[in-house]
């Protein structure tokens, strides 16, 4: 279906790191650890950093508003697609990032 508002989720996985490029926090990335649900007329990706945001208390962002990268986290998500951290290891997250060139977990 073309138009409409209609969200492709397909793009985006737990795990992946994105990149904001919409908003005060863009250049910022994140580690998408919820999907939208396609049934909501307003999906948002929960997002977590090493710093701010965690897993419990995520960023919901519009995924309009995010780059998608090719990197991601691994032992994020299990087998069955369910986010098993409890937070984002700071030190694996900075690594993730390192070739990014964005700003991480210290917003620099």
């Amino acid at each position: 279906m073309a138009g409409g508002g209609v969200i492709c989720v397909t793009e985006y996985r737990l795990g992946q790191i994105v990149t904001s490029i919409k908003g005060k926090d863009a250049g910022r990335a994140y580690v998408v650890v919820g999907l939208p649900d396609p049934d909501r007329r307003e999906a948002r990706l929960a997002l977590a950093d090493a710093g701010r945001f965690s897993v419990d208390r995520p960023k919901l962002k519009n995924p309009k508003h995010v780059q998608a990268t090719s990197r991601v986290m691994e032992g994020v998500a299990s087998e069955d697609g369910v986010c098993v951290v409890g937070n984002i290891d700071r030190g694996r997250f900075c690594s993730a990032l390192s070739d990014l060139g964005g700003r991480g977990a210290n917003g620099a």
